[in-house]
């Protein structure tokens, strides 16, 4: 029987809606726990804590990075307070004077403005923070008009922008309002649409019936999502300050925090919308799913607390994760993990968390400056981090998680072979293989009436760590049965070259888990397959 080859593993990625007796032989049915990177599949990197944990009774909803003034800042909401942290440092309440805030699960939004930090959360007026220093309260923002709320709120060029308008009890789900014009280093001084001095407006983004969802620049564009539209908001030089076109005719976004930025040959969005995940420049989307794990996803992710959905960008490995709630969880616990670079998916499991960003994070295990010595979790030979490390580069700041409940904590993500402390597992799948032999071009002769026998396996993986690889076969009579998995067959990339199954079944599945900590590449594996009988 010959020696056929399942290589090149980096190309096709993880494929989970097409038929897997049909697919690309280098595809992988389950990809869970590691990444395609530099032409291999390679193990994730887990999390440990990070900053110090939140204090009793508030779960973290909402944190932005915020380098201000002097000092960079963690800022952090709960549904009732605003809280900074400084590297090495304590959670310090800044919640405003006049008491706790009113926000939902997925209400807190904002930025930095002119320098200045605000949040919002639609329940009560817009917050800033004037003089940012530790113990220094939030106040609210000064100039908005009494008696409106915002939903979500933004900034664009030296203008805050502000949707889903409530007024004095009356809801404008369409409204775009923005503000007068400010100075540098300064907030708006007016939001009045009735001063003909002033810059500031509304606008009802009508055209179609969904309401607006969030807001995110685009280079010289401000876009504005609603759930079933997408709008570019331009600076028009005329009296109406501002020009809005409809740029997607289809598509929307699906969750409030479901969109996310990245740059490669230029800005680019990624968005989750009710039937895929799309990636646009502003002229042209690129739905990414589309016969590879649209379905997969969206029967994965829990009908009722999908709105809990987020994308986070990790900038150093060109990854956007699309973290969301899987079945029967309330927030994500899962994340499917699209490379912008080579385009291939993959999934990685989260420790059930409210939200995630990126920044600076010096702190980590609550220490400050690297972390604590005895703390660092990764033998040393494989240890990937630098000690100490303090990064200012946006390519490699680090992933913060949020994580709210009983056990509420901060976590730095990919930065340590455990997941808190535990070994995890990583899994790669390739169900459904019906090959044969090959014919004299070399492609793979695929015949579903033949039962096959699997004699050999050799893998190629490249580890300089101590792990236990374990191969599992399985066989199936036909594609709708169950895999019956036989295995382990164990096996030592040092010491052995190949692994021998010897196992039988008209379909063939080959599954590789490794449950010890450390890391490792997978470049693909060769099999030896061959007909030993008609069914």
């Amino acid at each position: 029987m010959p020696r056929i080859p399942m290589a090149n593993a980096d190309e096709i990625g993880m494929v989970a809606d097409a038929s897997t007796n049909e697919m690309d032989p280098r595809a992988f049915s389950l990809i869970k726990n590691a990444r395609i990177q530099d032409g291999s599949v390679e193990r994730i990197q887990g999390h440990q804590p990070a900053l110090k944990p939140p204090p009793s009774g508030q779960d973290p909803l909402w944190t932005l990075f915020a380098p201000l003034q002097q000092d960079n800042y963690w800022i952090w909401a709960s549904p009732s307070k605003v809280y900074s942290y400084t590297a090495g440092g304590t959670h310090t309440d800044i919640t405003r004077a006049s008491g706790a805030y009113n926000a939902g699960p997925r209400a807190w939004n904002g930025g930095i403005f002119n320098g200045i930090f605000f949040c919002n959360n639609g329940a009560d007026p817009p917050q800033v923070w004037l003089n940012p220093a530790p113990g220094t309260p939030l106040v609210d923002l000064p100039n908005w008009p009494a008696g409106t709320l915002a939903k979500y709120m933004s900034c664009y060029k030296n203008y805050m922008v502000a949707l889903y308008i409530t007024k004095t009890s009356t809801v404008f789900p369409q409204m775009v309002k923005w503000s007068h014009v400010a100075d540098a280093g300064s907030i708006p001084t007016s939001w009045d649409v009735t001063d003909p001095t002033k810059d500031a407006g509304e606008f009802p983004l009508a055209e179609t019936p969904g309401i607006l969802m969030g807001q995110m620049t685009m280079r010289d564009a401000n876009i504005i999502y609603k759930n079933d539209s997408v709008y570019a908001m331009t600076l028009s030089g005329g009296t109406s300050i501002f020009r809005f076109q409809r740029i997607l005719k289809e598509g929307g976004l699906l969750a409030p925090y479901g969109m996310a930025k990245f740059n490669l040959q230029g800005e680019k969005h990624i968005v989750l919308s009710s039937d895929d995940v799309f990636v646009h420049d502003g002229n042209t989307a690129t739905a990414i799913l589309q016969r590879r794990l649209r379905k997969w996803l969206y029967a994965n992710m829990d009908a009722s607390t999908f709105q809990n959905s987020f994308i986070v960008i990790n900038a150093a490995k060109t990854e956007a994760w699309i973290c969301f709630p899987s079945n029967g969880a309330y927030y994500p616990d899962m994340a499917l993990v699209y490379n912008y670079r080579n385009q291939s998916l993959t999934v990685r499991e989260l420790p059930v968390i409210s939200y995630a960003s990126t920044g600076v994070l010096d702190d980590i295990m609550g220490a400050g400056s690297g972390g604590i010595w005895e703390n660092d979790l990764d033998i040393w030979d494989n240890d990937k981090t630098n000690w100490g490390e303090r990064s200012y580069n946006p390519a490699s700041d680090k992933i913060l998680y949020a994580k709210p409940g009983t056990n509420r904590q901060f976590y730095a993500a990919d930065v340590t072979d455990y997941f808190d402390g535990v070994p995890f597992t990583t899994t790669l799948e390739r169900d459904g293989i019906t090959i044969t032999g090959q014919d004299m071009s070399g492609k793979p002769i695929q015949d579903l009436a033949v039962v096959k026998l699997l004699s050999y396996i050799w893998p190629r993986i490249e580890t300089d760590a101590n792990l236990d690889f374990q191969y599992f076969v399985g066989t199936q009579e036909k594609r709708e049965d169950e895999i019956a998995w036989e295995g382990p067959f164990d096996y030592d990339p040092k010491t052995e070259r190949h692994l021998c199954p010897l196992v039988s079944g008209l379909i063939i599945s080959i599954k590789l888990v490794v449950t010890t900590a450390g890391f490792f590449k997978y470049n693909g594996y060769d099999i030896q397959i061959g007909p030993v009988g008609s069914w």
